[in-house]
């Protein structure tokens, strides 16, 4: 289930985009209008029975959608037939992934009264058909996608969670947010491909460079880039990543690390660089192996009284390898499944235990550094600076099982935690540290 909320008195245009997580391709795309202060939901769960059902999203929400819906399957279409891309071509492969909710701009009443017909009155939008009349042939929209709209102000936030009725478990997380994406207006038709995370501007000449401002050593760095994507991927630059871990078998305990790589696409998607894979990342998707792409890390485990484990790491990873292999990946710890269910495993054998040399971690529990350095793994910006490391983010989901109850009695419990990270960022042909 998943929230985006408005904290403005304005109307909101959002376009919503889910990626599969092999490769990040568009499998649902559609406009989103909040009225002031509303709060949009829905929720996202397997349509049907079968090993190739895809994904569904269902909504009860009144909040207006073009196109209108109550429920859409996710669609296979843009990796499958004249789009496959070596990966998986059924159904199910819209299970997991991730999304981007992108403000194209503020509603407005300027010419056409849209802002109106998007507020509630009496917890229903006014009217909700006339947005989705302006996007048909002679619509309004259609002619001028600028009518009744605004530069997109911000002031936007969300959440998710993701539920096991079966287990009875919850792992809630906030979304993660840009500020000042996007300075000019960017509304467009429902399941058009823009706007999306290569579309960052500062101003009407999308043509100048993209700005960037990233905490450096307790400074906010500016840093400017050729493509908005770069700017994009500059915000969640990480060097290593760092969490908690937890597999105590006397209370049940079972932990996953999902790590999503919100950019990746950009830089290995063959139908968008070509063979060749882009800087940061190492291979493009499906030249090495099918339905993969990649990103070699180094794991170092400690327990709870810093005691560790230390081996070497080829690199880049041989085979199935210690690497990130998808937009998407989730590393879990020495279990024969995901705790998430995922099929979209990292690590070695699925595990995190194997890079140890060893059959099983030797902790059940304490912390885990993740490193994504790399000769590769670098982002230079034009204005003479080099951030190394992956555009990464995710969070640890840990569930126990306390088994000392009364017979009958659910007694799941489950937690989530955001990874840390931090950066190493050098002056370009320099070792210098920045700023």
């Amino acid at each position: 289930m998943f929230t985006v909320v408005n904290t403005t008195p304005n109307g909101k245009a959002l376009k919503m985009r889910f990626h599969e997580g092999y490769n990040g391709r568009d499998v649902l795309i559609f406009n989103v209008y909040l009225s002031p202060y509303d709060v949009w939901a829905a929720e996202i769960a397997q349509s049907q029975s079968g090993a190739d059902a895809p994904a569904t999203i269902q909504k009860s929400d009144t909040s207006c959608t073009v196109p209108q819906f109550t429920s859409a399957d996710f669609r296979t279409f843009a990796y499958t037939g004249a789009n496959i891309d070596t990966g998986p071509t059924s159904g199910a492969r819209t299970r997991e992934g991730h999304f981007d909710v992108i403000e194209m701009g503020e509603v407005t009443n300027a010419a056409h009264g849209s802002l109106d017909a998007l507020t509630h009155v009496d917890g229903v939008p006014a009217d909700c058909s006339q947005l989705v009349n302006a996007w048909t042939v002679g619509g309004y929209w259609t002619a001028d996608p600028t009518a009744d709209l605004a530069p997109p102000g911000g002031g936007l936030y969300g959440s998710e969670s993701i539920i096991d009725v079966a287990q009875g478990t919850i792992y809630t997380i906030n979304a993660e947010a840009i500020d000042g994406f996007s300075a000019t207006i960017q509304h467009s038709q429902p399941g058009a491909n823009t706007p999306d995370l290569n579309t960052a501007n500062d101003g009407a000449d999308t043509n100048t460079v993209v700005t960037a401002f990233v905490p450096i050593a307790g400074k906010m760095l500016q840093l400017t880039y050729d493509y908005p994507v770069d700017a994009v991927s500059a915000l969640f630059m990480a060097s290593p990543l760092y969490n908690e871990y937890d597999i105590e078998p006397s209370i049940g305990a079972q932990s996953d690390w999902l790590v999503t790589f919100p950019t990746k696409r950009f830089y290995v998607d063959p139908e968008i660089v070509g063979p060749t894979a882009l800087s940061p990342f190492d291979e493009g998707f499906g030249s090495a192996v099918a339905g993969e792409s990649c990103a070699p890390f180094s794991p170092l485990i400690f327990d709870r009284e810093e005691a560790t484990v230390v081996s070497g790491f080829p690199e880049p990873p041989v085979g199935p390898g210690f690497g990130f292999c998808f937009e998407s990946s989730v590393l879990t710890f020495n279990q024969s499944a995901s705790v998430l269910g995922s099929q979209l495993l990292a690590g070695d054998a699925s595990r995190i235990r194997s890079p140890f040399g060893t059959d099983d971690i030797p902790f059940t529990s304490g912390h885990l550094l993740v490193d994504l350095l790399s000769p590769t793994h670098s982002l230079t910006s034009s204005n003479g600076y080099v951030l190394v490391g992956l555009p990464a983010f995710g969070f640890l989901a840990r569930s126990y099982i306390n088994a000392n109850v009364t017979a009958g009695v659910l007694a799941n419990y489950s937690g989530l935690l955001p990874h840390r990270a931090s950066l190493t960022c050098l002056k370009a042909n320099s070792s210098a540290a920045c700023p």
